[in-house]
C-alpha cells in the first residue's frame, strides 16, 4: 500500500490520535477511514431523509393479505 505524509498542527494530531485511540484503530487505519469516506459520495443525498412525508396527499396502502401456500 502506498505511503503518505502529511502534516498536521499539534492541536489536531493530538484530537486525531485520540480518536484513533478511542474507536481501538491505529492512527494509519482511522486516517484512511476517513479518507476514503471523504473520497466517495454518499448513497444518498445528504438532505434525501428530509423528503420524508413532503407528499401529504400519498396514501399508505393497507397490507394485501398473504398468499394461500397451497395456490404458490
Amino acid at each position: 500500500m502506498p505511503q503518505v505524509t502529511i502534516y498536521l498542527p499539534e492541536d489536531v494530531l493530538r484530537s486525531v490520535k485520540r480518536e484513533a485511540k478511542r474507536r481501538k484503530q491505529s492512527l494509519s487505519a482511522f486516517l484512511a477511514a476517513l479518507a476514503s469516506r471523504a473520497a466517495k459520495p454518499p448513497a444518498w443525498p445528504e438532505d434525501f431523509a428530509a423528503l420524508y412525508g413532503s407528499c401529504p396527499d400519498l396514501v399508505e396502502p393497507e397490507d394485501a393479505a398473504p398468499a394461500d401456500v397451497e395456490s404458490l
